[in-house]
Formats: structure tokens, sequence, C-alpha cells
């Protein structure tokens, strides 16, 4: 692994001239782009520029959020790790609303009502204090952490007043919910939906417990800083969760007063069915003020829903799925290191290209279709646990209980099977706000990896991968494996004898800082403004422009790339050619570590064309800064030439006192 040089990282900017802030700056896992052109050059100079692209814009991953762990990708538990600090809170944050939405119904209604009459029931004093506790210390907890999600600087109290709420709604609601079963819950009673409400919200604020327990578990350990690893985009999702959630209780509370002989439990399955669009048409508002309330419910509801399914596909698109590709290049790029080291591979450097390109296609491929999989196994365990539920709940055969399921997760919901018994309605409630977004994330998921690339060759592609790697971890074979494949292939093939060199560094290839402003300082003499001293100071300016022209024109289709695909890539040849531009030699000889060491750009999930814009528009900004600075000196120059030799020369002289009219001229410009 690279060592992190002592530079003053805090001398970091990003692309809108503020300093960087965050661990981003003292991680190894962005040392490539650490290491050469505008972050090179702030940390060694006084000037500082400011880059035209921040990390997150070069970066095909959310690299504060990676940066934020004491773990490299590639390292044993990072995946669990970063699933613990940024994806078990968000659990939470959907979760929680949720508790205090059925909790405040479960309030709201009684919890038992007569057999015969249906008559409700009122619920003794005691339980309903222990129940109002309940709710209170449930919605202090969701508040601390909304706390906790908005700032970083309060996480240790934020998740202490969080852990101590929930823990107590869970033992108070759970006294409640004993004490009313095993003492007043006659033969001639029933519990009504507000009483399994109330069994289900234990269930979820204990869920929540332990997902923050755990997350703080990894704060205690020093796997990360003693914040919630989140973004913006998820951040916001908490934010939805409780409007939607809020909305639900609104519209349940609602609908028990306008439509008839329905209670308020009733009234939460009736809003869900809406907002779900799976209209199951056992309950229907008869009134017109009903209806009409309804429509503006309903539209607001599945704009609510709308969105909180839009953030949760931003998360796994934006979030979860880079970090897991680049755990899983680090994994394969380490795996090939080894084996080079171990057997005295010789690789040239196009084939080190090569298979590094390998690790890159395999490492996508393998993360699509386990993603596809994993969401097809959460689906039937949805579907299938659901179908198992409803099966002995509302006494259905087992298919019906699949049939019916299944209607409900495509949201078509025909009305022929609908839940009646208030176990039934409570439970439809928390599996169907769960399982219908899940159904629409796996068709987009299926959709993106049909058609997001290269459709149908893709998919045989990822499968072909999928089968080999299975191949190799089952029969512990590396030779199954496709890249170790091409590597034998490789070295099979290679004419050349020569071992490996240490890798020279990325930076050494690419960079060339130290070079940049070193500008030939010409003597104070008058043969330096000579016609052939001039002569060569204007094909050294010449040079220059030809230079910036030359960087102009490699941009142009890096532009253009970066708006209609910027997750292209480049091949050799393509990355040869900008790198030469870049150091401006002709030759370069590269080590086959420049592409697979550590301080290679590829072990990166670059978004390739944004990382040349910043690169060549890093060498535009530092020719132009040469040129300005060289006609500084000339200019410090010929100021010193004219002051000697303006006194020797009168006017009479002619063009002897050119210079120092031309000097004069240039003061008053």
């Amino acid at each position: 692994m690279s060592t992190v040089e002592p530079y003053d990282r805090s001398r970091l900017i990003d692309s809108k001239g503020r300093p960087v802030v965050g661990n981003v700056i003292n991680s190894e896992n962005v040392l490539p782009l650490l290491n050469h052109g505008y972050n090179k050059y702030n940390l060694e100079q006084e000037i500082k520029l400011v880059p035209p692209l921040s990390f997150d814009k070069i970066l095909d991953a959310p690299v504060s959020m990676v940066a934020n762990l004491n773990i490299q990708p590639g390292d044993d538990g990072f995946i669990f790790w970063f699933v613990t600090s940024s994806i078990v809170p968000l659990i939470s944050a959907c979760v929680a609303p949720i508790a205090n939405m059925i909790s405040i119904i479960g309030l709201a209604e009684s919890w038992r009502a007569d057999t015969s009459t249906g008559k409700i029931i009122s619920d003794p004093a005691d339980l309903r204090v222990l129940n109002i506790l309940s709710l209170c210390f449930g919605l202090i907890g969701n508040i601390s952490l909304f706390v906790n999600f908005r700032t970083t600087k309060m996480y240790i109290i934020a998740q202490t007043i969080s852990i101590f709420s929930w823990i107590m709604a869970c033992i108070l609601l759970l006294i409640a919910v004993l004490l009313l079963a095993y003492r007043e819950i006659s033969d001639t009673q029933v519990a009504t939906e507000g009483y399994w409400l109330s069994g289900f919200t234990i269930v979820f604020y204990f869920s929540c417990t332990v997902t923050m327990s755990l997350n703080c578990m990894g704060f205690i350990m020093g796997k990360y800083p003693p914040l919630l690893n989140l973004n913006k985009s998820e951040r916001g999702l908490m934010i939805y969760t409780a409007c939607l959630a809020l909305w639900l209780v609104i519209g349940a509370l609602v609908v028990k007063h306008l439509v008839v002989d329905i209670s308020y439990g009733a009234g939460l399955y009736f809003c869900m069915v809406s907002v779900l669009t799976i209209g199951l048409g056992d309950i229907l508002p008869r009134k017109d003020g009903a209806k009409a309330f309804i429509l503006i419910f309903s539209l607001v509801g599945v704009i609510l829903l709308g969105l909180v399914i839009s953030m949760i596909r931003q998360v796994s698109h934006n979030t979860e799925q880079p970090v897991f590709l680049w755990h899983r290049m680090e994994v394969e790029r380490k795996k090939v290191l080894k084996i080079i080291e171990k057997r005295g591979y010789t690789l040239t450097n196009e084939d080190a290209f090569k298979i590094m390109r390998k690790i890159d296609h395999k490492s996508k491929a393998e993360k699509e279709m386990y993603g596809l999989l994993v969401t097809l196994l959460v689906f039937c365990i949805f579907w299938l646990i659901g179908a198992c539920v409803f099966h002995y709940i509302e006494n259905w055969s087992y298919f019906e209980s699949v049939y019916f399921c299944l209607l409900c997760l495509i949201t078509i919901g025909y009305g022929d099977f609908a839940p009646e018994t208030a176990l039934g309605r409570v439970f439809f409630i928390t599996w169907a706000i769960s399982a219908v977004p899940l159904m629409t994330i796996l068709i987009s998921n299926m959709g993106d990896t049909l058609f997001g690339t290269s459709g149908v060759k893709q998919l045989i592609l990822e499968i072909k991968y999928s089968i080999q790697s299975l191949l190799s971890t089952t029969t512990k074979s590396l030779s199954s494996d496709p890249i170790i494949h091409d590597l034998e292939a490789f070295q099979s093939s290679s004419s050349s004898g020569s071992q490996i060199k240490p890798d020279p560094g990325i930076d050494d290839v690419l960079d060339g800082t130290s070079q940049i402003y070193r500008v030939n300082h010409w003597k104070n003499s008058l043969s330096d403004f000579s016609d052939v001293g001039l002569a060569e100071k204007v094909k050294t300016h010449r040079k220059g422009l030809v230079n910036i022209l030359e960087f102009l024109n490699q941009l142009k289709p890096l532009i253009e790339d970066t708006l209609d695909t910027p997750s292209m890539e480049y091949d050799h040849e393509q990355w040869s050619k900008l790198i030469r531009t870049l150091k401006k030699f002709e030759d370069i000889e590269f080590s086959p570590m420049t592409w697979l060491g550590d301080d290679s750009p590829l072990r990166l999930p670059l978004q390739e064309p944004n990382y040349f814009i910043s690169r060549i528009f890093f060498r535009i900004e530092s020719e132009l800064l040469t040129l300005i600075k060289t006609s500084d000196q000339e200019l410090e120059d010929l100021l010193k030439v004219g002051q000697q030799n303006g006194p020797k020369n009168g006017p009479e002289n002619g063009p002897e006192n050119g210079p120092e009219n031309g000097l004069q001229s240039q003061e008053e410009d």
C-alpha cells in the first residue's frame, strides 16, 4: 500500500474554491487523485488553483463516504462496516417513522371489541398511560435520529437518546400488550387492529434499537468516526418517509369520520391500499365528501411514495452499487498482484492494462448479476412468506394466498381476495409498504441490467462471469477464473524475459508538476535582447501556445464524451496518447505495475472523461501560468537593461533608444 506523503492536506480546495473537509483528504483510497494535478500542486504551492471538477465528479462512487471508514476497499470486513455505517442508519430512518405512524393509530383505537356485537370496549386507564408513554418515547427517539441525520456534531448524544428512547418504548408497550392479553381479553372479546398495530410497533422499535446499536458499535470499535456516514440524498430519505407516514396518519384519522362503520386501523389499511395503487375495493367511500378527500389524499400520497421509491433507488445506484463494485475490483486486483509476485510473471504494459480492464469488467458483471439475484431472492421471500402468513390468518388456500400476494405486488388488485380479519389487515399494512416499493426497484434493476448496457449480450456475459466465479470458488482452482486464465495466457505468449520493475508511481508518469514552474531565467545583458535572443524567446512562447492549442484539441472530444457517456472507457492506445500529450514526451516507458499498482488510476471507479478533463485543464492552466511568469521575468530583465543603457544613449542614437522608449510606453499603458 502506498504511504501517505506528509503534506498539509488542509490546503486542498474543491471546484468552488472552498477547503475540502472531511476524512477524504487523509484517505489512502484517493491517493491516485492526490498525487498529481491540482491536488499535488495545492499541497506544495502557496498559491492555490481551483480545479474544474471535484472528487465526486471524477469518481463514480461516493468517495467521501468510503474515506470516512478506517478500512480500505478490498480489506476483509469492508462491506460489512460500510453497510453498518451508511445503510443501517437508513433502515432506522425508514422504519422509525412507520413505527410512529402505526403507534399513533394503535393509541387512537381501543384494543378490544365485543365478539357478538362488534362494539368497541374502552381500554383500562393504566394501559392507555403505558401506550401514551411508549408513543412519547418513540417520538423522542425519532426526533433525536432526525437531529443526528441533520448534523454530525451530536452523534454520541443523539445515538444515546434514540437507543434509550426506543428501548423504553419497547418495554412500556410490551408490558401493555402482555397485560391486556393475559388479564383483560376474555372469550367474548376479540383484539382489534389497534392491538395488533401495537404489537407490530414493538417489533419496529426493537429493529431500530438493534440497527442503531450496531452502528454505534462500529464507532466504538474505531471503524469510523462519530458520524452517520450519509450523503445529501440519503439524509433526504428520512424526510420523505416521515412526510409519507404523517400523511397516512392524517388520512386514517379523516377516513374514520368520513366512511361509515370503519375503525382507525381499517382507515389506515384503506389509505395504504389507495397510496400503493392496489385498490382492492373491499372498503369504498360512498359520500361525496369522502370521495373528494380521497382524490386529494391519493394524489399527494402517490407523489410522496414515488419520492421515497426514487430516493431508495438513487441510494442503491449511487451509493451501494458503486462502493460494492470498488471493493470487488480491489479484491480481484490484490489477488492478481499476489499471483504475479508468487509465480514471477512478466507482463507487457498493454497486457497489464488489459488485465486491469478485465478486472473491471468482471467486477461489474458480478455486481450486476449478484445484485439482481439478491433482489429476486428478497422479492421471493416477501412474496412466498407473505402468502404463507395470509394462508394461516385468512384461512385461504396457499395457492390463493400466492395469487393474492403477487397481484398486490404488481399493484393489480382485482378485489376477489382481500384481508378481512384485524390481524390480516395490520399485517397487510406492514407487509405491503415494504413489498410494493421493492417490486418497483426490482423492475428498475432488471431494466438497467438488460437494457442499460448491451442488453442480452451483457446479460450472457454476466452469467458467464458468475458461473466461472462460482466454479472457481467451489473447486478452489485458480485456473477456472477468467482473469487468471488470461494472466497465464499473457505470460505464455510473452517474448520478453525481463522482470517486472518496481512501480515508479503513476504520478511519475502522468505528472511532472515540479517542472511546470521551472522557468529559464535569462541573464540581464543586452545580448539577451538581440535579434537572436528575441527569436529564441518568441519560439519558446510559440511552443507554449502550441502546447495549449494541443491540449484544447484533446479537450474537445473529452467534453463530448462526458456529456454523452460519462462512463466511457478508453483503451490502452487512447490512454497512452492522452498521457503522452500531458507529459509532452513522445516515448514513455511504462511499468506494468503502473496499471496494476496502488497508485494506478484504474484501481478507482473513474469517470475517465472527467478525469482527463481535469488533468488537461490543469496542464492548460499550468502552461498559461508558465508563459505569464516567463513574460514577467523577461519584462523585469528588459527594464533592468533599459535602466543600464538608457543614460549612455542620447536621442541621437536612434535605434539604441528603442527599448527604453518601448518600456516607457509600456509603463504608460
